[in-house]
């Protein structure tokens, strides 16, 4: 299954909250009415600030979804995940997975993960030391594990997958360093290997960065200004392929997400256009050996934000930020699509809340339902509700 990290949301908070106003969307029949699994009400806004981390299947019905929620007062900034035993329609109350936040234990880039049962949760904790924490839940997200320290130093922007067999991959920037780090369990999150640097020589502070398991093999993506989106791949972690290129999106677009289950593996990226920029996704049905052309999925010149992906059962599912419309006031949506081979999509359908002057996409799971997650920011509550709705599939 996938992990969705929430770097994406800052910077397209950055560029375009100014300039995104008030707007209606129809709600589309195969969706539930949403649900909101943190709000922010008049009580909590301006007290309370959230960042989303993502959603992910726990075993049939049940789902797990994790954010950050700064307290703003003191900068203090905790990782949380609130479960559901009944595919999205009922929440239950929050557990926190990390330590308690102070002003020098502020925790955020975070990213979660699952397969099966098992969930896995990664984060900076932004101490004097920077380090990179991990926690693992076997029972569904009932209960997780103290968590541990990967790494010390200049850490950030962690990601993690995990895939059949205990296979647990994190990775992370250490960006005073000019390197990125991979570490590799083999006992589902229990002890991993010693720390390897896939990448090195720059010394981004935001590099994009993405990982999957797939049946056996790890796959790594890092997104350079002037490289473009490269990909490393290993059979069980030990030894790693060169880097391959798979998409050059130039310096200001290299958000990407990569996605695997068996053989299959998905690179969804943006990709700039000459009005804007659009989602592209490339598959590969051989364990990442040669890959297919890079089909754009959404219609027009306009997405906004990186494809959040998730593939079950062969079928890969994508939500994704598209502006609906550019004049002042602007509409920005969350959109829908899914297929089986990644070539023929399903039509595009939006999933986000009336009213969505702005809404940005946090993840997709398929249980026995599919469900997708967005961030969305009412007309006065800047700091927006986290919600989810629930597919008839």
């Amino acid at each position: 299954m996938r992990r969705i990290r929430s770097t994406f949301a800052s910077a397209l908070v950055g560029a375009t909250l100014l300039s995104l106003s008030l707007s209606g969307i129809a709600i589309g029949a195969d969706w539930g009415e949403p649900v909101t699994i943190w709000s922010s009400s008049a009580e909590t806004y301006n007290k309370f600030h959230s960042w989303p981390v993502g959603l992910v299947t726990a075993g049939g019905s049940a789902l797990v979804a994790s954010y950050g929620e700064t307290v703003a007062e003191t900068g203090a900034t905790d990782i949380y995940v609130v479960r559901s035993a009944d595919g999205g329609l009922t929440w239950q109350p929050r557990v926190r997975v990390s330590r308690p936040g102070s002003a020098t234990r502020d925790s955020w880039a975070r990213s979660i993960s699952s397969y099966g049962t098992a969930v896995d949760v990664a984060w900076l904790e932004d101490s004097a030391n920077r380090g990179i924490r991990y926690s693992r839940s076997l029972d569904g997200g009932v209960t997780f594990s103290p968590s541990i320290s990967l790494s010390g130093g200049s850490g950030s922007y962690p990601d993690v997958a995990r895939g059949p067999n205990g296979l647990v991959v994190v990775a992370w920037n250490a960006f005073n360093k000019g390197k990125l780090f991979i570490r590799v369990s083999h006992d589902g999150g229990a002890t991993f290997d010693s720390k390897r640097a896939l990448w090195s020589g720059h010394y981004d502070h935001n590099p994009s960065f993405s990982v999957a398991v797939g049946d056996g093999i790890v796959y790594a993506g890092v997104g350079l200004p002037g490289e473009g989106v490269l990909v490393r791949k290993s059979i069980g972690g030990s030894s790693w392929s060169a880097s391959t290129q798979l998409a050059y999106a130039g310096s200001g677009a290299l958000g990407f997400q990569l996605v695997a289950e068996g053989q299959r593996v998905y690179l969804g990226y943006t990709k700039p256009t000459a009005t804007g920029s659009a989602p592209w996704v490339r598959r590969s049905i051989n364990g990442g050996a040669t890959w297919s052309a890079g089909v754009k999925i959404a219609p027009g010149n306009d997405a906004l934000a990186w494809p959040r992906m998730n593939l079950s059962g062969g079928v890969v599912r994508v939500t994704y930020g598209r502006t609906v419309t550019t004049t002042n006031p602007a509409t920005t949506e969350v959109f829908y699509q899914q297929s089986s081979d990644g070539t023929t999509w399903s039509t595009p359908t939006s999933v986000s809340t009336t009213p969505a002057n702005y809404s940005i996409p946090i993840g997709v799971a398929h249980g026995d339902h599919t469900v997708v997650a967005y961030k969305h920011w009412a007309p006065v509550h800047y700091s927006g509700d986290i919600q989810v709705r629930v597919g008839t599939d």
